[in-house]
């Protein structure tokens, strides 16, 4: 005996065809496509029309049955099969192999690598921050070479008090710490306290700048002699 159906499909443009068909036709038809598709029996139509009707609405049903059932056999095979077809990966050997052998390395923790990068992160920041806190370095001025100040300190001494100034404090501050053996923090702070205290910031300088002639001097290239 056929499995009996609880549903089937019809196409849409089926309505056009049944309106050349009264209502007791349309119904007749629509009562034999419904045994046809749920016992597949056919029902005989003396009248032409009708029966034309039927065997287009059959051919339908019949190839809608055909793809059911060849969907069912694959859902039958893949389910004796175990579920789902198994990827290439599964079905190689070789490939087997090689995922295994991933997967053991990857269950063990990178303990190294990340000490490592740890390590070199905690490095590099190290060496910023000693980068940014390190004091520009200083050079020895004087005769005695014990006044230390950096360029920048040793730049601005100059626009400060003139060049023949700045060059003068630094020879008596020189002198003083190695004939009294006395120790200063800031030897550029030391210079412009003295300079100011002897009234240095209150001198008027003359027209013509001797500061700046002085310092553009400096910067003259020095040729040795021939």
């Amino acid at each position: 005996m056929a499995e009996k159906k609880t549903s089937f499909v019809l196409p849409t443009d089926c309505i056009e065809d049944l309106e050349d068909f009264t209502d007791a036709e349309a119904g007749e038809l629509f009562k034999a496509i419904l045994i046809y598709a749920n016992e597949q029996k056919e029902t005989e139509f003396s009248d032409r029309a009708m029966k034309m009707y039927f065997k287009r609405i059959k051919k339908y049903i019949d190839s809608a049955n055909e793809n059911y059932e060849k969907v069912i056999q694959a859902n039958r095979l893949n389910g004796a099969k175990g579920g789902r077809p198994k990827k290439e990966t599964e079905e190689n050997p070789k490939n087997r192999t090689v995922i295994e052998k991933t997967e053991g390395f990857s269950e063990k923790p990178k303990k190294a690598d990340t000490e490592s990068d740890t390590d070199t992160d905690t490095e590099s920041d190290f060496k910023e921050s000693t980068r940014e806190s390190t004091p520009p370095p200083k050079k020895k001025y004087g005769e005695n070479g014990n006044v230390m100040l950096t360029d920048d300190e040793y730049k601005r001494l100059a626009e400060q008090m003139g060049v023949s100034k700045r060059n003068e404090y630094i020879e008596k501050l020189s002198d003083y710490m190695a004939s009294t053996g006395k120790m200063y923090r800031s030897h550029y702070s030391t210079i412009r306290n003295w300079w100011r205290r002897d009234g240095g910031d209150e001198r008027k300088k003359p027209s013509y700048d001797m500061d700046e002639i002085m310092r553009r001097a400096e910067k003259l290239p020095v040729y040795p002699g021939r």
